[in-house]
């Protein structure tokens, strides 16, 4: 550990936390120390705080009185884990609604003590509710261990690619204290590219985080210019989903192992580790995953379900979030859920008419083998009916059209109107995402 690694974390963390009002620290050290529980130890601080969460649910936030009082269940028979399947699973407009009616709020606190926070809205449904500053740190805290098991220290280097602008002047003091460099990622074109590589050759950072569609592209980018850009420890992608292909080329042109992450509305959070396995944050949510008839699985691919533990501004009790994940099996260790792999929304799987389903991951296999289609995007504008948005480069040509039209076409089958529209770019929406498959009808 180099001086200023010590110096950000036995003085600039516990110090932002003292000028912010936060606990970042404490819980911190915290999680470092409790990620080598047992699996009893673990059920044990899981049903604790679980207790604490549904007390305080019934009894300050009208939403949960009620419907508590319409299952016939008082806060005594919710005290365990496995007591949560007697509450029903919550939708996203059911929380949607109750947030915007002032029901799902804690009448015990006080809102302007509370962080306003959202979900990134990929799916085109952002939702925005309140966190309280130690629901907050902890989650903070949490991401924060999963960068410390990529070999992460805080005071190393870092870029962040992300488009949410740096214009106050806390976040600019706040990536100087981090040593982050921040870069835009709203456009990734020839030019911002060129950019990119002479930040890194400047700053020589150890680590970069950002959306895996946009360090794939920027990978590309560098394989096909040849660019000599410094050595790094490892790269974080978060915010969408990493498919096989966008790891092959993130990995072979940065020269480093790629630790992907995931972090949900509701408290889901999982930090890839070495092991190449997801390690999920048990001590600030109880990950459930059910199959389509809303039954817990210990094996598989289902859905997430999540209850925050922390949270009590608005509570998240069994919320689905609309991920699906694959779990090896977990029946030995019900609380150390072992995620193999992030599946991404459900809406990356679409119905045609003909009785066909779209899955987003056929279309990212095939393209990544089409040297000639820089970027792609599949919209379906009726049941029937699906465009694909091409940004190619010099080697496309009427064959290459020819033979992507016919290869599309034998997926989405007989019934299905297939057009190719060529574009000169593919922006990214509001949230920096960019979204490969999607309905528009």
């Amino acid at each position: 550990m180099s001086f200023r690694n010590w110096i950000a974390e036995e003085v600039i963390l516990p110090g932002s936390d003292l000028i912010l009002g936060q606990t970042l620290s404490k819980h911190f050290k915290f999680l470092e120390k409790s990620q080598h529980w047992s699996a009893g130890e673990l059920a044990s601080y899981q049903n604790e705080k679980l207790r604490l969460l549904v007390d305080h649910s019934y009894n300050n936030v009208p939403f949960y009185k009620e419907l508590f009082d319409r299952q016939s269940l008082r806060p005594a028979d919710v005290r365990t884990r496995d007591d949560l399947r007697k509450l029903p699973i919550l939708t996203k407009d059911t929380i949607r609604t109750n947030i915007r009616n002032g029901k799902l709020l804690a009448t015990n606190l006080k809102k302007a003590s509370l962080i306003p926070s959202s979900s990134s809205g990929s799916t085109g449904e952002p939702l925005q509710f309140y966190v309280t500053k130690d629901s907050y740190s902890l989650n903070i805290a949490a991401n924060l261990r999963g960068w410390y098991n990529m070999g992460y220290r805080l005071g190393d280097s870092f870029v962040k690619l992300s488009v949410n602008p740096r214009s106050s002047r806390i976040k600019k003091i706040q990536d100087r204290i981090n040593s982050c460099f921040y870069f835009s990622s709203e456009a990734v074109t020839e030019a911002s590219m060129r950019e990119f590589v002479e930040l890194l050759v400047k700053k020589r950072p150890k680590f970069i985080r950002g959306y895996p569609s946009t360090l794939s592209l920027l990978g590309k980018y560098l394989a096909s210019s040849g660019a000599d850009i410094p050595e790094l420890i490892a790269v974080n992608t978060t915010g969408e989903i990493l498919f096989p292909e966008m790891r092959k080329i993130i990995e072979r042109v940065f020269c480093c192992p790629v630790f992907d992450s995931y972090s949900g509305e509701g408290g889901a959070n999982m930090f890839e580790s070495s092991k190449g396995k997801y390690f999920v944050s048990n001590e600030y949510a109880i990950t459930e995953v059910i199959d389509d008839q809303g039954r817990a699985i210990t094996n598989g691919e289902g859905e997430i379900v999540t209850t925050d533990l922390w949270n009590y501004a608005n509570p998240f009790i069994r919320y689905a979030v609309k991920d699906k994940v694959v779990i090896d099996d977990n029946e030995s260790e019900c609380c150390y859920l072992r995620v193999s792999r992030v599946l991404g929304r459900s809406v990356d799987m679409l119905e045609l008419s003909n009785g066909r389903t779209m899955i987003v991951h056929f279309f990212t296999g095939f393209f990544e083998w089409e040297k000639s289609v820089s970027q792609f995007q599949v919209i379906q504008t009726a049941p029937n009916v699906v465009e694909i948005k091409l940004v190619v480069n010099d080697y496309f040509n009427s064959r290459e059209e020819t033979k992507i039209h016919n290869r599309v076409k034998e997926y989405v089958g007989e019934g299905v109107a297939l057009t190719l529209s060529l574009v000169d770019d593919i922006p990214v929406s509001k949230n920096g995402k960019r979204r490969f498959m999607f309905k528009k009808f």
